[in-house]
C-alpha cells in the first residue's frame, strides 16, 4: 500500500491558515489588553457636549483619516486625552522631558502624541489630564515618518 503525500499546495494552504489563526490570536490578546492600542476603551461614545470639552470641539479630521493622509502641516482635532507611560522609539530617551499623550476619537482610534513637560502647554496637560481623561481639542503636528505619533503643538480654545 502506498502512502500519500500531501501535494504542495495543501501543504502551502494549510500553512497560511495556521499562520492566520496564530496572528488572530495574538491581534485579539493586544485589543484585549486594559490599555491596548486598539482597544477602544470609553470612548466609543460621541465627545460630550462642547461646554465639557476643552477648547473649540473642532475637528479637522478623523484620526482615521490623519493616519491614512498623514499631513506634514498642523491639523485640530478634538481626541479623549489620558496620560501615558508609552514612549515609542523616537521618544524613548525623553521620558525626563516630555509627557506621552494617548489621544483616541470618538471611533477609538488612536494617536500617540509628546509634549514638552517643562512648558506652559505640558505644564497644562499635566494639570487636564492628572487622573482622569479628557476631552481635548488640541493641535497636532506629524514629526516622524509614523502619522500614529505626533506632536501636540497646543491647545485650540
Amino acid at each position: 500500500m502506498q502512502s500519500e503525500m500531501p501535494s504542495r499546495r495543501a501543504v502551502i494552504i494549510f500553512a497560511g491558515i495556521v499562520a492566520f489563526l496564530v496572528v488572530g490570536a495574538i491581534y485579539g490578546t493586544y485589543l484585549a489588553r486594559p490599555n491596548g492600542a486598539g482597544a477602544p476603551t470609553a470612548s466609543k461614545t460621541a465627545p460630550p457636549r462642547n461646554s465639557q470639552i476643552i477648547g473649540t470641539g473642532r475637528n479637522d479630521m478623523s484620526v482615521k483619516t490623519y493616519r491614512a493622509l498623514a499631513p506634514r502641516e498642523p491639523k485640530v482635532l478634538t481626541l479623549l486625552c489620558e496620560l501615558s507611560d508609552y514612549y515609542n522609539f523616537e521618544y524613548a530617551g525623553t521620558r525626563d522631558s516630555n509627557y506621552s499623550i494617548l489621544m483616541r476619537d470618538r471611533n477609538g482610534d488612536a494617536l500617540q502624541g509628546y509634549a514638552p513637560k517643562r512648558s506652559p502647554l505640558g505644564e497644562r496637560l499635566e494639570k487636564t489630564l492628572y487622573n482622569s481623561r479628557r476631552w481635548v481639542t488640541v493641535e497636532v503636528r506629524r514629526d516622524s515618518e509614523n502619522p500614529g505619533h505626533v506632536t501636540i503643538l497646543g491647545i485650540v480654545e
